[in-house]
C-alpha cells in the first residue's frame, strides 16, 4: 500500500520599513521653519481574494465498481491485473487545503485465494496500515455498505493528523476508504459525508 505522503505549507513573512523625518530647530530663529514635506505614504495594496471552494464532483469509477462525492475532480493512478498471480490496483486522491480524501481498492485475480470478509481479516489490514504509515489505531467499528460488512478505524498520527479509513470486501476486491483532516480549520462533519457517500455501483 502507498503510503500518504503529507504537504507541507510553507509560511510567508511580511517586512514593512520606518522612515525616520528630521526634526529643524534653532534658538536664534524669530520664527519657526516649516518642516518639509513628508512624502505621501502609499496605501497599502488590497489583499487578494480568497479562492473559491472547490466544487463537489459525484465520481463513479469505471474501474473499481464504486461511486463516491469528492470535493474535487480526483487524480487516478494504477493498473488492472497483469496476470493470473499478479493483482492490480486503482488509487483515488483528491484534497481541498484541509484534509485529504482517499479510495483505494486491490483487485485480485479468482486465480488468488483471498482472506474472508470477516472482523479479524479487517482489523489485520487496518493493523497493517498503521505500521506502513507509522500511526496509531486508536479505535475500530464495525460498519455496514449496502449488503457488505465492514470495518472503519480512526488513526492519529505524530503530525498530529487525525485519520478515519473504512475497509470492506466484495469478492475479490478490498475497498479503502479514507479521509484525513490535516488542519483543524476543517467544516464539521465533512468526513463523516466523504465516507458515507461511498456506494457499490453494480456494471451494467
Amino acid at each position: 500500500m502507498r503510503r500518504y505522503k503529507k504537504l507541507l505549507a510553507g509560511a510567508v513573512i511580511a517586512m514593512a520599513g520606518a522612515a525616520v523625518l528630521p526634526v529643524w530647530t534653532h534658538a536664534a530663529m524669530a520664527q519657526a521653519q516649516p518642516a518639509p514635506a513628508q512624502d505621501a505614504v502609499p496605501a497599502p495594496a488590497p489583499a487578494p481574494p480568497a479562492a473559491a471552494a472547490p466544487t463537489p464532483v459525484s465520481y463513479t469509477s469505471p474501474e473499481g465498481d464504486f461511486s463516491i462525492v469528492f470535493p474535487g475532480p480526483p487524480m487516478v493512478d494504477g493498473r488492472a491485473p497483469e496476470s493470473d498471480t499478479a493483482p492490480g490496483f486503482w488509487t483515488y486522491h483528491a484534497e481541498d487545503g484541509h484534509a485529504v480524501y482517499q479510495v483505494r481498492v486491490d483487485i485480485y485475480p479468482k486465480a488468488i485465494r483471498v482472506p474472508a470478509p470477516n472482523p479479524r481479516t479487517y482489523e489485520f489490514i487496518l493493523r497493517a496500515y498503521a505500521t506502513e504509515s507509522s500511526s496509531q489505531l486508536t479505535s475500530t467499528a464495525p460498519i455496514q455498505i449496502g449488503d457488505h460488512a465492514g470495518m472503519e478505524g480512526i488513526f492519529t498520527s505524530a503530525s498530529g493528523a487525525t485519520e478515519t479509513r473504512r475497509v470492506v470486501m466484495a469478492g475479490h476486491r478490498v475497498y479503502q476508504v479514507a479521509y484525513t483532516q490535516t488542519d483543524a480549520a476543517a467544516p464539521a462533519g465533512q468526513g463523516g459525508s466523504f465516507l458515507g457517500s461511498f456506494v457499490f455501483v453494480p456494471r451494467p
